[in-house]
């Protein structure tokens, strides 16, 4: 009677899924359930997409202004605290934060200087005091905007002054004394923490000597 050999196990190592690539889907063996991200409502989609919008308006609406009165004015980058970057003569680069609402409440026209989204994750949160030099408040349905020096966590005005003729360029150019008598009040208070022996920078250029000549 002729034996049968036994089976040996095989020496080959055991089978491996083949690592997913750019352009594969990886391979699950196990039954752990994928984590998925929590489910947006439509309304909510609808929200974010109409604040979205609403923001752009009132952006692009400020731009123009600024452009029209001769000020050379660009969008910022994304991700930054302020969303308008204009070049003011006497100024220097200036950083406008721009708030939009479509209508007035009533009689009264109301803005909150809060970043981010109420339906995005991170939330609502209020600016640092440093993000912006001036905020421009809109409103679409009025076609106006009024300036003001920033740091502002809420403002209101009345509807019928915000349709004054002229209020926007009353308003930016009120801003920008505000702005001017801050920086000229920063820069003396820096110059008065100097001691009196202490020389400027070996480094410092001409520019720098003479920042100060006019006061």
């Amino acid at each position: 009677m002729q034996q049968v050999p036994p089976i040996m196990p095989s020496s080959r190592p055991p089978y491996q899924p083949i690592p997913a690539g750019p352009f594969r889907t990886p391979i699950r063996d196990d039954d752990t359930p994928r984590s998925r991200p929590p489910a947006v409502t439509p309304k909510a989609k609808r929200a974010a997409s109409a604040a979205i919008l609403t923001g752009e308006a009132g952006g692009n609406l400020v731009l123009s202004r600024l452009q029209s009165w001769g000020i050379p004015a660009q969008p910022a980058m994304p991700g930054v605290a302020y969303d308008l970057i204009a070049d003011v003569p006497h100024v220097d680069m200036l950083r406008i934060q721009v708030k939009t609402r479509t209508r007035p409440k009533g009689q009264v026209c109301s803005f909150a200087m809060t970043r981010g989204q109420y339906y995005s994750p991170a939330g609502m949160f209020p600016y640092d005091k440093d993000d912006y030099d001036i905020a421009a408040f809109v409103c679409l349905s009025a076609h106006q905007v009024f300036f003001c020096i920033g740091p502002v966590e809420r403002i209101s005005v009345r509807a019928m002054w915000l349709r004054s003729p002229g209020i926007d360029r009353d308003t930016f150019a009120l801003a920008l004394q505000s702005l001017q008598r801050r920086r000229r009040a920063e820069q003396l208070a820096w110059l008065a923490a100097m001691s009196p022996e202490e020389p400027l920078a070996p480094h410092a250029g001409p520019a720098a000597q003479t920042m100060f000549a006019y006061y």
